[in-house]
């Protein structure tokens, strides 16, 4: 008897054990997921940072250059 519930605490723990694993796999995967779209919004943040910024710089370029007789 004393076997049999060794095989048995082995097999629900060699079971319990197997869940866990594929549940952090899934985490896992979910994180990398998260992680992609977190780096795809900063990159399309940059994008419209720096536009705005060259935009800038194209006006202010624009008024001092009238303003001081230069051609617009």
């Amino acid at each position: 008897m004393r076997i049999n519930n060794k095989i048995l605490l082995s097999s629900l723990f060699g079971s319990f054990l197997f869940l866990a694993g594929c549940g952090h796999m899934e985490a896992i995967d979910s994180i990398k997921t998260s992680a992609s779209e977190v780096s795809t919004e900063l990159s399309n943040t940059g994008s419209a940072v720096t536009d705005s910024v060259s935009s800038t710089g194209s006006s202010i370029s624009d008024y001092f250059g009238t303003l001081f007789g230069g051609s617009e």
